[in-house]
């Protein structure tokens, strides 16, 4: 997460310097709204102290939205997505077959300060902002043991999962990205984008003497067409 927000503020003083060498003319598009998707590597993060034998691990999943800026000066602009994206994991025990593969669903809004550099056409940009979201829905398929002999591995596939008193729905995080746009005509523009979600609300409750803190942390790597007015 450091190294993220090192680059981003690298990117911040480079954008900064560019500016000071820029035209900014009236002719120049001020707002551009498109569509994006992408694939999400998500991380999720739990204390395992009394469940010591179970381990996280990365699961792929996708992304599909919609992007609006506005750019105030040539090198700055607020952008604001609307995106529907997966964070997914699974959660597996080391001593035994039990293996669950969670696809969780959620709707979220980032708010982001675009900085550009570079020429017309070609132009590296960093954002760096927050986002607020909703967790749509989970799903679980994959082996558990029987609870009873610990032994008899069962298929398992449900819907569901997410229990309100349990589980937090609302989540908020810090989102830090990088890309390159191409403008490829005086209207349309296509980019290429690596960026990072971190939640900073736990995915449950705090409602036990027993404090149980799991966090989402997202990678996602998305293209996005945009038409500029």
């Amino acid at each position: 997460m450091r190294k993220i927000f090192i680059l981003i503020i690298a990117g911040l003083l480079t954008a900064h310097a560019s500016a000071q060498n820029s035209d900014n003319t009236s002719a120049e598009s001020k707002w551009k709204l498109g569509v994006t998707v992408g694939y999400t590597n998500n991380t999720y993060s739990m204390d395992n102290s009394y469940q010591s034998d179970w381990q996280q691990s990365r699961r792929g999943g996708i992304s599909v939205g919609l992007t609006g800026q506005y750019n105030v000066v040539d090198w700055f602009g607020v952008r604001m997505d609307l995106q529907w994206m997966q964070k997914n994991y699974r959660n597996s025990r080391a001593l035994q077959v039990d293996e669950y593969n969670y696809t969780n669903d959620y709707i979220q809004i980032p708010l982001m300060a675009d900085f550009s550099f570079g020429g017309k056409k070609l132009r590296g940009f960093f954002d760096a902002g927050v986002y607020g979201g909703y967790w749509l829905s989970s799903r679980v398929k994959g082996m558990g043991t029987n609870g009873l002999n610990n032994v008899t591995a069962e298929p398992i596939s449900q819907s569901g999962m997410i229990n309100s008193k349990r589980d937090n729905r609302m989540v908020f995080g810090y989102v830090g990205g990088m890309g390159l746009e191409y403008r490829f005509s005086p209207h349309w523009s296509c980019q290429l984008e690596c960026r990072y979600y971190y939640d900073v609300t736990s995915q449950v409750k705090q409602y036990q003497d027993i404090k149980d803190y799991r966090y989402n942390g997202t990678l996602v790597l998305q293209a996005a067409a945009a038409y500029h007015f």
